[in-house]
């Protein structure tokens, strides 16, 4: 498992050790969102030449430099690691910092699977949901998955 973080570097338009045909990319949300998006990378990449990349964006405010903002985005692409490491599936990470998450879109390539997981909301579209859409608007082909509340959710 790697961690590749570009800091204010140009985006990266494929992580490094690329040699796969195909990549499945997981954007980070909330732990269990991200579990169960890697989950479903996991099933998609099944049997295929695939590798599955973590897309961990890390938002600095405008008013922090992107420098000092490096290492806890590093923590953070650790901690999702973890999630990784603990479900059993081979990643690759790669963290970035931006200045918004819409920029986070620019480090995938233009024919990325994209999946993310969230709760949803259950009469509006929750802030992941949102994201997805905003996505698959921009041209990606982006994939809501669906994390259950849990009991009477």
């Amino acid at each position: 498992m790697g961690i590749n973080t570009p800091a204010s570097a140009a985006p990266s338009r494929a992580p490094a050790g690329s040699d796969a045909a195909l990549a499945v990319y997981v954007l980070a949300t909330t732990p269990i969102g991200t579990q169960a998006a890697l989950l479903a990378a996991a099933d998609y990449a099944a049997g295929l030449d695939a590798r599955i990349v973590l897309l961990c964006p890390h938002v600095v405010s405008f008013a922090a430099s992107m420098e000092d903002s490096a290492t806890p985005a590093l923590r953070e692409a650790e901690r999702l690691g973890q999630i990784a490491r603990g479900i059993d599936v081979r990643v690759d990470i790669l963290s970035v910092l931006c200045r918004t998450e819409g920029d986070a879109a620019a480090h995938l390539p233009a024919d990325a699977l994209i999946l993310a997981g969230g709760t949803g909301g259950r009469f509006w579209p929750g802030a992941v949901e949102r994201r997805v859409t905003r996505l698959q608007r921009a041209g990606y082909q982006a994939i809501f998955i669906r994390v259950p509340l849990g009991p009477g959710g």
